[in-house]
């Protein structure tokens, strides 16, 4: 490759001069200034020092490189100009043909000067791929995809394996964050094999680590664990120890999310080990927290929590900040210390509020409206669960168009690389061009009807309840009053129960959240069983769930609970835990012929469910009762 590394200077001999003149360029010759090539390739070799500690750094560093890159390959003529290449390099070609046709010199001259273009090309296509990477990390998926389809063509054509893989990498990590995971898989299993074939054992790792992520969304738990203990021993055998904590972090999760967390501790404690020795924050304190969590050991969680908190203050890392204080807080919840755990989680919504962390949003007013409601502050419980809710549908809506976008510009791409290629066929391939732009046509056609589809998913995915996949309280808004109109139009019965699970709280307290998901989970799988195709299940919120039977006398629709309530009776819980052994409901049940409107028919539905609590649970109340 030409390295570039000096100034240049015209000098005033005829010679020189005469050769300037060759190009018809010479009143635009200027004085010394540096080398653009030296400076790019210092950028990026420190963009490269700051790559695994200060990605904002890396990301600035690129940023200028990337920059400079373009402002002189946009305008060659002055690059050409303004910066050739070193001075002893030109001399050296101009004593070469200095008895040459002037066509010659030419010649000479530009061989030297595209090699230089060619070394600016390369550079650019560094910082790309530095780009693409440290905007992945931090977050800025859409700008990480766009600047590694750019670096990837680029670091191809000029064969920068390490900055290949950077790109490939960066775009899988990318498409995963942006649920686009068929292809993240793709672009990453590219990338492995890549890797393997230049034996890049660093940048396969990452890939395979980047896959363990991808299935862990797809929740193949066991494929993601698998790829992590792949990319763990390549780490170790590279004697990477931050590569080896993300590999064991990884691992540690997958295993917790199958409800393992025995076997998630011992991988979880040698990442805790080597992370000691290296100092700095690392996400696997706050790993080995939930682990104590869900083994019970609410004092090792504090511990760990409250070590990461540290960690992440002293790093200066806000959002890992705010996580911690609330799993502080929920931590405190479960040892039934309300009050400590109040403390720590308004810390993390006042902190989370100011630096609009939205996921770190979501959860901490599903905790409170959880703690509210456990402390007996319904109206507190019930304003953050609105909160909770708005916000995530917020947050979905946010991904939905965050992933369409992450589509346009794959296909902005593409359609950017057809018109490369069109500009540079001869003019007796255009007819061939223009039929294979007709049918990359008609596959983005095809593609924004996929995409139409999963727009029309994703708000499906609003509407349901993500737990229980039973319609959400936002669905029954919008529905229910005019079912009710229908009824009172058409002097039919609209039946509306409101069912809530006896003793619930207790079945959390002694058996666990998880095991109060998994009743909530088989119970909504009960009511479909038991409900017509015209009745609507909805899970109102927290326990309690609403089910709406159209065109249904007060008899049928009395019927209809009873089987409901007797279904839930007689299921085996203790299939879910050995010492549950029974769960019931309690359920209220008006007509649409009882009420003036919709929001009379609901409160009598209310009172009775409450009335159904009041006489011993486990009953169904309607009015005559």
């Amino acid at each position: 490759m030409f390295k570039g590394d000096g100034l240049f200077r015209f000098s005033n001999d005829a010679q020189s001069k005469g050769f300037v003149e060759v190009l018809g360029m010479s009143k635009f010759v200027k004085q010394v200034v540096d080398d653009p090539l030296e400076l790019l390739q210092d950028l990026n070799q420190k963009a490269l020092t700051y790559r695994h500690s200060e990605i904002d750094k890396m990301v600035h560093m690129a940023q200028q490189a990337l920059e400079l890159a373009k402002q002189y390959l946009n305008n060659p003529q002055n690059l050409i100009l303004k910066h050739p290449p070193k001075e002893a390099v030109l001399a050296e070609a101009l004593d070469k043909v200095s008895l040459a046709p002037q066509s010659a010199k030419v010649r000479v001259l530009s061989h030297r000067l595209e090699e230089y273009h060619q070394a600016i090309e390369q550079e650019k296509a560094k910082s790309l791929g530095y780009l693409a990477e440290g905007y992945g990390q931090m977050g800025y998926f859409e700008k990480a995809i766009a600047y590694a389809l750019e670096g990837f063509e680029l670091t191809k054509s000029h064969q920068l394996i390490d900055s290949q893989l950077q790109c490939l990498n960066a775009l899988g990590r990318s498409y995963g964050n942006l649920l686009m995971l068929q292809e993240a898989l793709e672009v990453l299993q590219k990338a492995q094999k890549l890797a393997q074939s230049h034996h890049a054992l660093e940048a396969e790792g990452l890939a395979l680590l980047e896959m363990a992520e991808v299935y862990h969304l797809l929740e193949d738990y066991q494929e993601g664990i698998a790829y992590s203990i792949r990319a763990y021993k390549l780490f170790q055998n590279l004697a990477q120890p931050v590569r080896e904590i993300e590999a064991l972090n990884r691992l540690s999760q997958g295993y917790l999310a199958m409800n393992y967390a025995q076997k998630a501790l011992p991988y979880a404690e040698k990442a805790s080990a080597l992370s000691e020795s290296l100092g700095g924050y690392s996400v696997i304190f706050e790993t080995l927290g939930h682990i104590d969590m869900a083994l019970g050991h609410y004092d090792k969680a504090l511990e760990h929590f409250g070590k990461a908190l540290n960690e992440a203050k002293a790093a200066s890392l806000k959002s890992a900040y705010v996580d911690n204080l609330l799993q502080l807080g929920r931590c405190h919840h479960l040892m039934k210390q309300s009050s400590k755990a109040f403390n720590y989680i308004e810390e993390a919504l006042s902190l989370a509020r100011r630096l609009q962390l939205r996921k770190s949003l979501i959860y901490i007013h599903l905790e409170l409206s959880q703690i509210y409601k456990a402390t007996g502050h319904s109206a507190r419980a019930l304003e953050h669960y609105e909160a909770y809710h708005r916000l995530e549908s917020e947050l979905l809506k946010y991904r939905a168009d965050s992933k369409f976008r992450g589509l346009q510009i794959v296909q902005e791409v593409e359609k950017a690389k057809q018109a490369a290629r069109i500009y540079q066929l001869e003019k007796i391939e255009l007819e061939r061009t223009i039929l294979e732009l007709e049918e990359t046509k008609k596959n983005l056609t095809l593609r924004m009807q996929e995409l139409e589809k999963l727009n029309q998913k994703v708000s499906e995915l609003s509407i349901r309840d993500p737990l229980t996949g039973l319609y959400n309280r936002r669905h029954l808004d919008e529905h229910l009053p005019r079912l009710f109109l229908e009824a009172v139009r058409y002097n039919t019965s609209l039946c509306i129960a409101m069912l809530d699970i006896d003793n619930f709280k207790s079945i959390n307290d002694s058996y666990s959240h998880q095991v109060g998901d998994e009743v909530l989970k088989k119970l909504s799988a009960i009511l479909g069983q038991n409900l017509r195709s015209t009745d609507i299940a909805v899970r109102y919120g927290g326990e309690e769930f609403a089910l709406i039977m159209p065109l249904t006398e007060l008899l049928e629709g009395v019927q209809g609970c009873e089987r409901i309530r007797t279904a839930i009776e007689h299921y085996p819980w203790s299939e879910l835990h050995e010492e549950l052994k029974r769960v019931t409901v309690s359920v209220g049940l008006s007509s649409s012929q009882q009420a003036l409107n919709i929001e009379s028919q609901m409160k009598l539905a209310d009172d009775y469910l409450y009335k159904a609590k009041a006489l011993g649970k486990n009953q169904v109340v309607f009015a005559g009762c």
